[in-house]
């Protein structure tokens, strides 16, 4: 009998040396809290797109401020005849004292009614133009409306890119102490299950010698497999 107390007493002292083995998954690599941190806002998409409508909103305030600035067109035209067309017109003999738009007496053979083609002397055979306009808004209600909205746009996405890192960190920083909770929880779990397995083992041997019950037993083989069970579903979920 003493001999039996000795080892229920080292059972419970001792539940390391009674619990059983169980092979346990490989520990992932370890990250420190602003390891993660970091991660989490390079890679979050959330913040990705909050970035991505930063950017669009300062551009949208660059083309607003634009509409005010001094515009500046410039065109430039060219125009060149490889071949420039006849110049035709009739040709009447010109009353005496009239001067003749052209003189055209001393032709050869030429008579009143006659269809005389001449080089078009109207028409350059090359000519070109340059124009520069110059314009700027000096007062506009709707600019100045359209600037103030654009830089308010530009301020909430602002804002709603650091609301969105907050809420990233404040994620993170949630599920990190999740895993050092469940860790704790697990440690704890280990000690408990080694305790009741060293009771099971105390009890069975009180059983067979006539000490306890059998429904003992039995109750505390249910509770160590209730605890094994948890302890699956904290593994689990730190995984």
């Amino acid at each position: 009998m003493r001999r039996f107390f000795q080892l229920l007493v080292i059972s419970i002292v001792v539940p390391g040396l009674v619990v059983a083995q169980q092979q346990r998954p490989a520990e992932p690599a370890r990250f420190t809290l602003e390891e993660c941190i970091q991660y989490a806002l390079d890679n979050s998409i959330d913040i990705k797109n909050a970035i991505i409508d930063e950017e669009i909103a300062d551009a949208r305030v660059k083309e607003t401020r634009g509409i005010g600035l001094p515009q500046i067109d410039a065109s430039v035209g060219l125009l060149h005849n490889q071949k420039l067309p006849r110049f035709f017109f009739q040709y009447f003999t010109p009353e005496p004292g009239e001067a003749s738009f052209i003189d055209l007496s001393s032709v050869p053979g030429i008579q009143d009614g006659d269809v005389v083609a001449m080089q078009n002397f109207f028409q350059l055979k090359s000519s070109g133009n340059a124009q520069v306009n110059i314009n700027q808004i000096l007062f506009n209600g709707s600019y100045l409306v359209g600037l103030k909205a654009a830089n308010a746009y530009r301020e909430l996405s602002v804002k709603s890119t650091r609301q969105s890192k907050e809420k990233t960190i404040e994620q993170v920083t949630k599920a990190y102490y999740g895993v050092l909770i469940n860790k704790d929880r697990m440690q704890l779990f280990d000690n408990n299950i080694a305790r009741v397995d060293s009771l099971l083992k105390t009890t069975q041997a009180l059983h067979q010698n006539g000490f306890a019950e059998r429904i003992d037993v039995d109750r505390i083989r249910v509770t160590l497999n209730n605890l094994l069970a948890e302890r699956d579903k904290f593994y689990n979920l730190q995984e």
